[in-house]
């Protein structure tokens, strides 16, 4: 299961610490925003997530500035 910190807009899935091989491995994460409107005109921020796996060596690189 996972958490959902709205005040700083966190979103945390499953129990990640629990398979990852180091605490400072990098997810590639790939989701939707979009906004919902419902019958009362009332809206409502909608995150779809898509996919997430952990980043290649090269994603790492870019995410760290290398390339």
């Amino acid at each position: 299961m996972g958490y959902a910190n709205i005040s700083s807009g966190e979103t945390v899935i499953g129990n990640i610490g629990s398979f990852m091989g180091e605490i400072n491995d990098i997810i590639f994460v790939v989701y939707t925003e979009r906004v919902q409107i419902d019958g009362d005109e009332e809206k409502t921020d909608v995150t779809k997530l898509i996919s997430a796996r952990f980043a290649t060596n090269f994603e790492r690189g870019l995410y760290y500035g290398k390339y």
